[in-house]
């Protein structure tokens, strides 16, 4: 748990998983017995070629998934779906100048899968903006950074982050 309202959730990828960046898939828990598996829809925040899935999770307080997703352990079993959504991938774009990514709270994960997977190939900037709620939920930030530092990008890449609940310190009375 990363913060009151987020989870980082790593786990490990079945040898025949297979995902393009920027899709999603469904992850959940075992039902009770006699019932079918509790499960939502998170974005991939993975490189294809990486060994783990990690996902970024808003956890909803009275949600009976989060709940469960806090209560695991390492070596614990969740389920992974075997089949992937989602067409926003960089490769059915035409190449070009810039790809600007905008994304809002846990659906920025999916532009963190397209930065690992070096979208220079096709585009010469990229630029991803994400937008929170409060500062404590720009949590994702280091990790793109260390992204684009990894492939020796870093000067095609920008990072922009805002919040809209400002801290009760920056309020104006």
């Amino acid at each position: 748990q990363h913060t009151e309202r987020l989870l980082f959730l790593s786990v490990e990828k079945p040898s025949n998983f297979t995902f393009e960046p920027g899709q999603f898939v469904r992850l959940g828990v075992n039902g009770s017995p006699g019932e079918e598996h509790l499960m939502r829809p998170y974005s991939i925040a993975s490189a294809p070629c990486e060994n783990q899935l990690d996902f970024y999770i808003a956890i909803v307080a009275e949600g009976e998934l989060s709940k469960q997703f806090l209560d695991k352990k390492v070596g614990d079993t969740l389920y992974l779906d075997s089949q992937t959504y989602g067409l926003m991938d960089p490769q059915r774009l035409l190449p070009g100048k810039e790809l600007l990514c905008i994304g809002t709270g846990t659906g920025v994960s999916a532009f963190l899968s397209i930065v690992k997977s070096n979208p220079w190939t096709r585009f010469e900037n990229i630029t991803v903006i994400h937008c929170c709620r409060h500062s404590q939920d720009l949590s994702v930030t280091e990790k793109f950074l260390q992204a684009s530092q990894a492939i020796g990008k870093q000067e095609q890449f920008r990072f922009i982050s805002d919040v809209t609940q400002p801290r009760q310190e920056d309020k104006m009375v």
